[in-house]
């Protein structure tokens, strides 16, 4: 009698641990990749968009990047091998306004799935005065579009960026859509904190002039209030007149100036020559990352602000 009852014991023990572990695996599925759609390939124009995009993605198929850590959107040209990319791309994520207007060549009259990443975004009109009116005058042309596109460089707007991916993942892949939906709330966790480390840095240098390279860093500047008070380059120029470097070096007296920024990827000569004859210390900034020091979204944003404390303080 009593071994049938350590039997049936032993017996309802078991099916209650049975029923635990199935439990366990039915609530942690809603995580994880589904078996289902492991193929998909996505490809991304330029790097933080490739973080951002492999970080949503998770395990789920392959993130491809098409322009090389190193160089710069306005300048990449693209290859033949990066067209090859394309044919095997479910969605290419793209910041548009011109920046990355290569991408539209590529796909040509192709169906590839190209989405902007900029929905409610609130995009910078980019600024039209007398400077740039002057160079349309010498038939040198702007090559921007209405909005400065640079819009990936704000914790806020990457937040948004990274939704706007979310929902053309789960549409693509509505399967492996709670496991999208998990891993954006990482992100932003992960932005937060981020931001929050960038808001104390700033705090120590927000009354401090300086100089960027070119007209691409405001939203990253007016984010974080950080005193920026003209670009070394006009809008939608790659070399500077007379006239800006007069201005420039008037606005570097005015407000005491101390320093000016070159930029990773983009030709800087030019800046040397100008700090030497103001006195300007050069610091580096790099607007879109991919190398050892900046291996994700979240490190280009932070990396910056480090860079740019070091040089005010």
């Amino acid at each position: 009698m009593k071994n049938k009852k350590l039997i049936r014991t032993f017996f309802f023990l078991l099916i209650g641990i049975s029923i635990l572990i199935l439990g366990c695996k039915e609530i942690d599925l809603s995580t994880k990749p589904s078996d289902h759609n492991k193929g998909l390939v996505i490809s991304a124009t330029i790097f933080p968009l490739y973080s951002i995009a492999t970080q949503i993605t998770g395990d789920i198929g392959t993130v491809k990047l098409i322009m090389p850590p190193g160089d710069s959107p306005h300048t990449f040209e693209a290859r033949p091998s990066d067209l090859r990319t394309l044919t095997e791309t479910d969605v290419v994520f793209a910041i548009g306004h011109e920046l990355d207007h290569w991408i539209e060549d590529m796909v040509g009259n192709n169906a590839y799935n190209v989405t902007i990443v900029d929905e409610n975004i609130a995009l910078r009109a980019y600024n039209t005065g007398d400077e740039h009116d002057e160079h349309d005058e010498q038939g040198e042309q702007g090559e921007h579009g209405e909005y400065d596109p640079h819009y990936w460089l704000s914790a806020k707007n990457g937040k948004i960026i990274a939704d706007n991916i979310t929902n053309t993942l789960t549409e693509i892949d509505p399967t492996n859509a709670d496991y999208y939906l998990s891993n954006l709330m990482k992100f932003n966790e992960s932005i937060d904190t981020t931001s929050q480390q960038m808001q104390e840095l700033a705090a120590q240098i927000k009354t401090k002039p300086f100089i960027p390279l070119h007209e691409g860093w405001d939203y990253y500047a007016n984010e974080f209030e950080l005193n920026l008070i003209e670009n070394f380059l006009p809008s939608g120029q790659h070399q500077s007149t007379p006239k800006h470097l007069v201005e420039l070096t008037e606005m570097v007296e005015k407000f005491k100036i101390t320093a000016i920024f070159s930029e990773v990827g983009m030709d800087v000569s030019s800046v040397k020559g100008f700090a030497s004859d103001n006195n300007l210390k050069i610091g580096k900034l790099d607007p879109v990352g991919g190398s050892l020091e900046i291996r994700t979204f979240q490190e280009l944003l932070l990396q910056n602000m480090e860079w740019i404390k070091e040089v005010l303080e």
